[in-house]
C-alpha cells in the first residue's frame, strides 16, 4: 500500500496519482476515494499558484 507521504512524493515527480491508486485498488475507474485523494494532493499547488506574483499578473492580463 502506498502511503500518503509516498503519494505526495510521486505527485511532486509528476506521476499520475489516480492511475497509481486504481492499480493499487484493482479498479478500472476513479472511486470517490481516489478522486478525494487526488484533489487533496493538488490543493497546495492551487494555493501556491494564487500566491505567485507572476501567475497573478498572467491571470490579470488574461482576463
Amino acid at each position: 500500500m502506498v502511503t500518503p507521504r509516498q503519494l505526495k512524493g510521486l505527485y511532486d515527480q509528476g506521476q499520475h496519482i489516480s492511475a497509481i491508486l486504481r492499480k493499487q485498488m484493482g479498479v478500472e475507474y476513479n472511486t470517490p476515494e481516489i478522486i478525494e485523494i487526488s484533489y487533496d494532493l493538488q490543493t497546495g499547488s492551487y494555493i501556491a499558484a494564487v500566491q505567485d506574483e507572476e501567475m497573478k499578473k498572467h491571470n490579470e492580463e488574461y482576463s
